[in-house]
């Protein structure tokens, strides 16, 4: 329906340009903003990164180009702080980002990585009064308890959930975090390892962060393939 763009050209005006969305937030008090995760465009200018709708999804805007030249970093999860629901956090690969302004603009939230390292999902809990809680998850397994003024590296983080970028078919990646709504102590990640499905939480209400493993997710179903069956 939209009307089609000059000759030669690949840009269509408010158009939500790369066709891979690997994640999508909306706005918990206006619900006419959305915002997407949008990767691995193979235009020679890429144009991955973070769009955004304020009319529910009509209209489209890249706030948030990605940092890699190549265009080959990908947002893997974008979340909401629950008690701040404009505060918006992003993982990028080579970069952790936050919003306060319900996705307009974005800054970096510097996180101890070295060269080697990327984050590929992120999620926040209620602050308190020492601080939020955050959860940064890719090669590592990074914790803030100060809103990510300062990170300390969990070194028991199981390995099958520490991995690479959002895939779309089988292979080695965190698929989502998330904060059990009721005990924002429990952190809950699911992963694959292969082209199984793996579920673990980490438990912080002790002196010590206590995980556990859950049954694996269904391997496929049957007359499907791998990619796109393994997702929660």
């Amino acid at each position: 329906t939209r009307p089609q763009p000059p000759r030669h050209t690949t840009t269509v005006p408010g158009a939500l340009l790369v066709n891979n969305v690997y994640d999508v937030a909306v706005c918990s008090t206006d619900p006419d903003i959305v915002m997407v995760a949008a990767n691995y465009d193979i235009r020679v200018q890429s144009q991955s990164g973070i769009y955004r709708s304020v009319d529910g999804g009509n209209s489209w805007t890249l706030v948030q180009p990605f940092l890699a030249a190549s265009g080959f970093d990908a947002v893997g999860q974008i979340s909401a702080a629950p008690d701040e629901p404009e505060h918006f956090y992003a993982a990028c690969g080579a970069q952790l980002l936050q919003s306060n302004d319900s996705g307009a603009s974005w800054s970096n939230i510097p996180l101890p990585m070295d060269w080697s390292d990327s984050v590929w999902n992120v999620v926040a809990g209620p602050a308190d009064p020492s601080g939020r809680r955050i959860y940064a998850l890719g090669s590592q397994l990074w914790v803030s308890v100060d809103g990510g003024a300062t990170w300390a590296v969990d070194p028991n983080c199981p390995s099958e959930i520490e991995s690479g970028a959002p895939d779309n078919a089988v292979g080695d990646s965190a698929r989502m975090l998330a904060i059990d709504p009721l005990n924002p102590a429990i952190l809950y990640a699911t992963g694959m390892n292969g082209a199984v499905g793996v579920v673990w939480s980490r438990d912080d209400s002790g002196p010590m962060p206590v995980w556990q493993q859950y049954n694996n997710l269904p391997s496929g179903y049957p007359g499907t393939t791998e990619s796109g069956t393994n997702y929660v």
